[in-house]
């Protein structure tokens, strides 16, 4: 067990890391997800919209997860918006290369 103690500075950053980087980072897998099921042709736009959406929520709260048990904020900012561009280059990847079909 450990020690930790954190300043109200660091908790407030990891509460903000967790809670807006959280959203980035359920936004960005929403759209990557998304982009992926519709340019593979396994769900139409709409319905891949939808299906991507449901586990944003469980990204959201990995997030959240991650932002207070890092080691460090450095740490916890550096995996969620990582993690967050991640998804964003997929989504983008899926929406400006060209098709194979």
């Amino acid at each position: 067990m450990s020690n930790t103690r954190f300043t109200w500075q660091a908790a407030l950053t990891r509460a903000l890391i967790g809670a807006l980087g959280g959203f980035a980072a359920a936004l960005c897998f929403m759209i990557g997800t998304a982009s992926v099921l519709a340019a593979t042709g396994w769900l139409p736009r709409a319905d891949a919209a939808i299906a991507a959406g449901m586990p944003a929520f469980l990204i959201w709260m990995m997030a959240v997860l991650i932002a207070f048990g890092a080691a460090s904020v450095c740490r916890a900012a550096g995996w969620v918006f990582g993690g967050a561009t991640g998804f964003a280059l997929l989504g983008w990847m899926c929406q400006h290369l060209p098709r194979a079909v």
